[in-house]
């Protein structure tokens, strides 16, 4: 696609899209402990502020409009789902919706930071959903992004899953390679982390072409949810990364620990899983699509326009496909894993 320009559909300012958000939605921020009980979990619980007893309407919701649990891609941080959020049709978002930070990224990554280590196992960013939806007790929610494989550690757990352009390869597929090795880890370690402030940061982005390829939310919400403020190595104040770059390194050079998994386990998803794939998508090539595809009982998908980060891209049309996904889901009236019922998906 083209990338947008970098000056006028770039002026919405960060604290103006937040804003605009905060409008319809209260945001309850909670730290739950991690799979290892060391590492915390940074939370966001979001409800809508014009119902006045989000936990009666869940209630009163249960069987017909399903929690939302997302899960962000590598490197980036929970918020970044609000624009998808703010667009999913309103059916879909009178019960609480979860957004969660993996344990070395986001707010997680700053409440982690003295214990985080440099490596990474995806297996751990699985079975940290499954800690998520037993803290807040939720019976078969939809999961929504990248954690296929936390249904098949536990099957049952989700109603349905929207894989959003997911990472997953064959096991013949060598993954596991040091990190100056990897072409997107090596790029990581090299990438600038370090700015005087947010304004510069927002500049040296849009030099990028995937930087200028985002909705202006996205961007905006990277660069107040995404940065942290710190003082840089001569002590001057300035903004960093809140996912320190060595660990979104680490997540893409150990990505067969888990992926390998997520692949070959496919066939054993006894739930809808609905597939959404990036166009242009650099992680997901035709050949790859379909053999995910034929893997996977309950499939269904559509091709979204943009690459791989499409959400940040085109939050409007990622928003369409779910909300068509979650109709045509609470319209099979949520197939157990007894009971699927793919035909009418």
């Amino acid at each position: 696609m083209a990338a947008r320009p970098a000056t006028a559909n770039f002026s919405t300012t960060a604290a103006a899209t937040a804003n605009a958000f905060r409008q319809k939605f209260n945001i309850a921020r909670h730290d739950i402990a991690a799979t290892f009980p060391s590492f915390r979990l940074a939370c966001n619980v979001y409800s809508r502020k014009d119902i006045p007893s989000p936990s009666l309407q869940n209630s009163e919701a249960e069987g017909t409009s399903p929690a939302l649990v997302f899960a962000h891609a590598n490197g980036f941080c929970k918020e970044m789902w609000e624009p998808v959020i703010a667009r999913v049709d309103r059916r879909w978002t009178e019960r609480e919706i979860y957004a969660y930070d993996c344990y070395n990224e986001g707010d997680s990554a700053v409440l982690n930071k003295d214990l985080l280590e440099n490596r990474c196992n995806w297996l751990t960013y699985a079975q940290d959903v499954l800690a998520l939806v037993d803290h807040f007790k939720l019976t078969k929610p939809v999961g929504i992004g990248h954690r296929i494989i936390a249904e098949t550690l536990r099957p049952g757990t989700f109603g349905a899953i929207v894989a959003v352009d997911p990472t997953m390869y064959p096991k013949e597929v060598n993954l596991l390679v040091p990190v100056e090795d990897h072409p997107m880890a090596s790029l990581t370690i090299r990438r600038r982390d370090q700015w005087k402030d947010r304004d510069e940061a927002r500049e040296s982005f849009l030099k990028k072409s995937l930087f200028r390829a985002w909705h202006p939310e996205a961007l905006d919400l990277y660069l107040q949810f995404g940065l942290l403020d710190n003082l840089d190595k001569d002590g001057r104040p300035g903004v960093t990364l809140k996912c320190p770059k060595i660990q979104e390194a680490m997540a893409f050079a150990h990505e067969g620990t888990g992926l390998h998994d997520a692949f070959e386990n496919l066939p054993q998803l006894n739930i809808p899983v609905h597939f959404l794939f990036g166009a242009t998508s650099d992680i997901n090539p035709s050949d790859l699509v379909e053999m995910k595809l034929q893997r996977t009982k309950y499939a269904t998908h559509e091709i979204v326009k943009g690459g791989h980060l499409f959400p940040f891209e085109e939050p409007l049309d990622t928003a369409r496909d779910i909300t068509k996904f979650l109709e045509r889901y609470t319209e099979a009236k949520g197939p157990s894993v007894d009971t699927p019922t793919k035909a009418r998906l």
